[in-house]
């Protein structure tokens, strides 16, 4: 018989993983048919591989999906969309003056504020939402079926709760939003259209700084 997985419950009511393999016995022409079962306990061996495939997919520092499992999931909800003609939204964010954090206090609080950035995207998110680590201080999550007022709110209510999660120190976000396939068709397109706001926005944000009339003394 060919190899069969299947779920054993213990007394115990632990959950064993369990691969059962067979072969027919061999006897005297007289002998009636007869099996040898073998039963393998792979419970730990499939534990191993779950392991590896989430490590696989995920940021070590924060938890989240790595880029490689965004662009799968991205493009996995084209496709969806195709089929549904349903829109979804890309949402990217990035910490701000992260640089100056790691110069002024270090860099392991510099990787904390990237830590509290992910916690805050993990308890914002629905359950078939994506929220991933992007690169460096760039996050990014996917919202099927979200459009583009939506996912702002979204977006407004992720920013709000990270600079003010009681956590030090102070840190604010930025955030740009893509919408499929309003703002691109491929998976590109719509990475580039929301790192576009992200900056076009954070922009916005020094220009009145930048703006305002030098002091002089008299």
């Amino acid at each position: 018989m060919d190899p069969v997985e299947i779920e054993w419950k213990r007394k115990d009511h632990v959950v064993l993983k369990v691969r059962l393999s067979g072969r027919e016995v061999q006897g005297e022409p007289s002998d009636l048919g007869a099996y040898e079962v073998i039963a393998e306990n792979i419970t730990q061996q499939r534990e191993l591989e779950d392991h590896l495939r989430r490590q696989a997919a995920s940021d070590p520092l924060t938890g989240l999906a790595n880029y490689r499992h965004l662009v799968d999931v991205i493009d996995s909800e084209i496709k969806r969309s195709k089929r549904t003609n349903r829109e979804f939204a890309l949402l990217f964010f990035d910490v701000d003056g992260l640089k100056q954090i790691n110069d002024r206090h270090g860099h392991m609080v510099g990787s904390q504020a990237l830590c509290r950035l992910a916690d805050v995207l993990s308890s914002c998110c629905r359950d078939i939402d994506t929220s991933a680590r992007f690169g460096g201080d760039e996050f990014a999550l996917v919202l099927p079926e979200t459009d583009a007022a939506a996912a702002n709110r979204v977006a407004q209510r992720i920013c709000e709760n990270f600079a003010n999660d009681g956590k030090g120190p102070k840190v604010s976000v930025s955030f740009g939003v893509s919408v499929y396939p309003e703002n691109g068709d491929s998976i590109e397109s719509l990475l580039c259209e929301a790192d576009s706001g992200l900056y076009s926005r954070k922009l916005q944000r020094l220009l009145p700084a930048r703006s305002q009339p030098a002091v002089t003394g008299q």
